[in-house]
């Protein structure tokens, strides 16, 4: 029993770590993220940081952005698996894009587009995590817009088109600190499919 109590505790660890950074640099992007405050916030003792990540606060970003592209990728196939209709489908985007602007009072936003934006440019394995989630989100978004009717070539193309524009919309949404622009954004978007 106890062997089996030690892996579990490990996994729960390594898991909280990964959670904590994922937050923290949804927050205070990449840069702004210490080890420190990774730690405290997953409230795990410090030789567990590089048992579970010999690499570092690198190898932390890498699983905190692969970790944040693969909720929101379940989010957005939970809402086009929930929506009746392709208007339904808009309306859940657009709440799912406000989500967690309004539930921090706009502290945070994409913790994949802020890592995307504040990792320095030499670090291509974190820059490679980014692009794999937006293209997870692209092509999660281009198979509900074939679900609800648009041909797969138009959806395929506008998959990564709407990722950008709902994450530059997320960005200036939680600048002005409010949301106006993210409905604004998907009402041009409903313009278009």
């Amino acid at each position: 029993m106890a062997s089996q109590e030690k892996p579990a505790r490990e996994n729960r660890t390594k898991q909280m770590i990964v959670r904590a950074a994922a937050d923290l640099m949804q927050r205070r992007g990449y840069i702004g993220t210490g080890l420190a405050d990774i730690l405290a916030q997953a409230e795990a003792p410090r030789g567990s940081l590089y048992y579970h990540f010999p690499g570092g606060k690198r190898e932390i970003a890498i699983e905190a952005v692969r970790y944040s592209g693969r909720i929101f990728g379940r989010d957005l196939e939970r809402i086009a698996a929930e929506s009746c209709s392709l208007d339904a489908y808009f309306s859940a985007l657009a709440a799912l894009s406000k989500r967690d602007l309004i539930a921090t009072d706009y502290d945070a936003g994409c913790p994949v587009a802020a890592t995307a934006l504040d990792v320095p440019n030499d670090e291509h394995d974190i820059l490679d995590a980014c692009a794999l989630a937006f293209s997870l989100w692209s092509d999660a978004i281009a198979e509900a817009l074939r679900k609800h009717g648009m041909p797969c070539e138009r959806a395929a193309k506008l998959g990564p088109f709407f990722v950008n524009t709902l994450l530059g919309a997320t960005m200036s949404a939680r600048a002005f600190r409010g949301t106006a622009v993210i409905d604004e954004a998907l009402h041009q978007l409903r313009r278009l499919s």
